[in-house]
């Protein structure tokens, strides 16, 4: 054992381009030290064994070469894990047992204790905090000169979000997938912003890329026939899938526009670009996004507007798309229509597949009035709303 800690020292700082002068001053040693551990002429003190293995973000054991049962023992944590987090979708709301996704939390801790930075519990420990956070704490927001600002002293109080903060700024530098590092940036800046430390917030967000230079903008022009249309397809969705989110941030930060004609004008507009793009209706693992977009039109329709006809037409146009989404969630998709036809997408290769919890629908009834749902409940096409 201790022959190939030596060696295993020398592996590791080779395999992350690291000199032995840059682990020594990493630890406070002598680079001399260090030359001695490698070549077998000592060993580090056992103080020493749990800096090493978190700088070379491995668990002590691996580090000991005992990593025969390394994966198994962190699949079975995640598969424990998962079963709780993807729940629902990670969403906490009323009822919800808050007490288990805790106990979750603490094993996700105690996991990362044994394998320090591993970027599965890390990124699993960031979700589970934020969600917990909004259940435990909340968030809150004030109204001036007419807009939306965080109540940034309230939500600084929140210790889940805090703690979240710091997973997500730990997972960004450790090696990870490239999804799971986007997610920690995304959420670091999002808390940052609700916990009002916007120059940190912008100064992350400034060491990003531009739309411009984006991997959905740049891989058309890396392919060629109909793999660039397959590019292209996802291009064009992509963006429009994030200008829904951007306009529907801006909408909801003003309350006089959120309550207005116009929203539901807005709204209406993102739907069409999708229904132009999807022209033939099939709209594949999209179904999903759509289904949103169309029971947030109905709830606009019906809450403000107070248009029953158009509220009822655009939640039936929501319950459609996502009865064909879940009919297409094990399916690969073909895609016909003229702008995505040479789209290929597997659900299996689709990068954050949007879990249909058991009681989706039953949570895009919230808000609606006694009348409305009423309504619905005269259908019989609707029954499981309402299981």
């Amino acid at each position: 054992m201790q022959l190939n800690l030596g060696q295993k020292i020398r592996e590791l700082r080779q395999r992350d381009e690291r000199t032995q002068e840059m682990l020594a001053d990493a630890l406070g040693v002598t680079s001399q030290a260090v030359s001695r551990w490698e070549s077998n002429g000592g060993y580090p003190d056992m103080e020493f064994i749990p800096a090493i293995a978190n700088y070379f973000h491995i668990s002590i054991d691996e580090l000991f070469g005992y990593s025969a049962d390394r994966e198994s023992k962190i699949e079975d944590i995640l598969h424990k894990t998962d079963a709780l987090l993807r729940r629902n979708g990670l969403s906490l709301k009323e009822g919800d047992p808050a007490e288990e996704f805790e106990a979750c939390i603490e094993t996700l801790r105690t996991a990362l204790a044994e394998f320090p930075n591993e970027p599965r519990f890390l990124s699993r420990l960031a979700e589970a905090l934020f969600y917990v956070g909004w259940k435990k704490h909340g968030a809150r927001a004030k109204l001036e000169d007419g807009a939306i600002v965080e109540d940034a002293e309230h939500n600084a109080k929140n210790e889940y979000w805090r703690e979240a903060l710091l997973v997500s700024e730990k997972l960004i530098n450790v090696s990870t997938t490239e999804e799971d590092r986007e997610n920690a940036i995304y959420r670091s800046i999002y808390l940052h912003g609700r916990l009002g430390e916007y120059e940190k917030a912008k100064q992350l967000a400034c060491k990003q890329h531009s739309v411009r230079i984006s991997r959905e903008m740049l891989l058309p022009l890396a392919a060629n026939g109909t793999e660039k249309a397959h590019y292209q397809g996802l291009r064009i969705l992509s963006l429009i899938n994030n200008l829904g989110d951007a306009v529907q941030d801006a909408i909801y930060r003003q309350p006089k526009l959120y309550s207005s004609a116009y929203c539901l004008q807005v709204f209406e507009s993102v739907l069409g670009l999708y229904e132009t793009v999807f022209s033939d209706g099939r709209c594949g693992h999209w179904h999903f996004d759509i289904s949103m977009l169309c029971f947030q039109i109905s709830y606009h329709a019906e809450k403000f507007c107070k248009d029953r006809d158009k509220a009822l037409m655009y939640f039936d146009k929501g319950f459609d798309h996502f009865t064909a989404y879940k009919k297409v969630m094990q399916e690969d998709c073909v895609y016909t229509a003229p702008l995505v036809a040479h789209l290929k997408y597997s659900y299996s290769n689709r990068k954050q597949p949007h879990p249909v919890a058991s009681d989706y629908l039953q949570t895009k009834l919230e808000g609606y009035s006694e009348e409305f749902l009423t309504e619905l409940r005269k259908n019989e096409k609707y029954a499981e709303c309402f299981v």
